[in-house]
């Protein structure tokens, strides 16, 4: 049967207008294919951009991309590591995670136990080969093989030293021996240490820390006791040079004495008596006289003005 010319014109004009429609859908899904085809690496993210499936899929085809990544989401896929450094305590009872503190033996045997701090960060360039060994994802390797190391690495270095030596003067060599071990090592892996201490004081035993104690009491009353001999020394050794500092003054205050006795001795002459006995003298009579070499003494009259010497 052959369409009317009417039939005709109404199928061209619909056409007419589906065309655009048909256009206008292609677009829209080009575009969300697009979209769906594209990747956003951040700037604080390590990609990696690697095939999914086929003979090519390896570790030679992966490549650390980032921005705005194209991919074929079906044979293709993205993958990421935090690009800035990543930091972990490992404390007793940490956050709920029950005793992840690190305890080790020291060259003496003595068990001790301490919290750890560590700050890691994936060298880019080494990504691909982290994500071929350890997957995809960063925690487990932390609380993996991160902790592993740290731990290893704790317990060789604390072979080495004594008891005394982490817990005093040598803890800073210590904790250096272990922060070197445990940097060659991951360096080795694709990380990059950041740092590594050890949190808060190490804790040996009970028994260990009372002995230590009771050690430092010992070493403390003795240095006050050393303190208290020297001030006793020192009082003791400033009475002497007091006492002899007095001598001294009574034996120059005596000597300038005696030198100032003779030198007036000298120079008591008859003369000089006579003189003085002038300057003393008030003017009265002596009321007793008394003979040269005989102790006969005689009462002289009182003379008063009225009276006359006959």
């Amino acid at each position: 049967m052959i369409p009317s010319p009417a039939t005709l014109t109404d199928r061209l004009g619909a056409t007419r207008y589906l065309k655009p429609v048909l256009s206008g859908a292609a677009l829209l899904l080009g575009i969300t294919m697009a979209f769906a085809c594209i990747e956003t690496v951040g700037v604080n993210q390590i990609g990696l951009k690697f095939k999914k499936a086929g003979s090519a899929r390896g570790l030679n085809n992966l490549n650390v991309v980032s921005g705005y990544v194209f991919i074929n989401p079906l044979m293709e896929t993205i993958v990421t590591y935090p690009r800035q450094q990543i930091n972990y305590t490992w404390t007793a009872g940490a956050d709920g995670m029950g005793d992840e503190s690190f305890t080790f033996n020291t060259a003496d045997q003595v068990r001790l136990n301490a919290d750890v701090n560590v700050g890691i960060q994936v060298i880019a360039e080494r990504a691909p080969e982290i994500y071929v060994r350890f997957g995809p994802s960063v925690a487990p390797i932390v609380h993996g093989y991160i902790h592993s190391v740290v731990r290893d690495t704790i317990t060789r270095s604390a072979s080495q030293f004594t008891t005394d030596q982490i817990l005093g003067s040598a803890r800073a060599r210590f904790e250096d021996t272990v922060e070197k071990g445990v940097q060659e090592t991951l360096s080795a892996a694709g990380f990059e240490l950041r740092n590594l201490g050890f949190v808060g004081e190490i804790r040996p035993p009970k028994q260990i820390s009372e002995a230590i104690n009771l050690k430092f009491q010992a070493q403390q009353d003795a240095i006050r006791a050393e303190n208290k001999v020297a001030q006793s020394k020192a009082e003791a050794q400033q009475r002497v040079a007091k006492a002899q500092g007095d001598a001294q003054s009574i034996l120059l205050t005596a000597k300038a004495q005696a030198e100032a006795n003779l030198i007036l001795a000298r120079s008591l002459t008859p003369n000089l008596i006579q003189s003085k006995y002038i300057e003393r003298w008030d003017g009265k009579m002596p009321q007793y006289v008394g003979g040269q070499g005989t102790s006969t003494l005689m009462q002289l009259p009182a003379v008063t003005p009225t009276q006359k010497t006959p």
